[in-house]
């Protein structure tokens, strides 16, 4: 159970860390493509910033 719930948390994050990619390279993409450069520079950076923190956990939990 603890194995699943384990795999089912990094699921997650990667869904979590995925969208946060997509909607900043989407919003870096030239203008009139979906919603390019429709957000702030401090929502994409935001974006980023959760894409590297999710990144960074799931890269130190899978080494624990």
């Amino acid at each position: 159970i603890r194995a699943l719930k384990a795999q089912e948390l990094d699921l997650y994050l990667a869904v979590l860390e995925n969208m946060a990619d997509l909607i900043n390279a989407v919003n870096w993409l030239p203008p009139g493509i979906l919603w390019s450069g429709k957000f702030s520079s401090k929502f994409a950076g935001g974006m980023g910033m959760i894409s590297s923190v999710v990144k960074l956990y799931r890269m130190h939990g899978a080494r624990h």
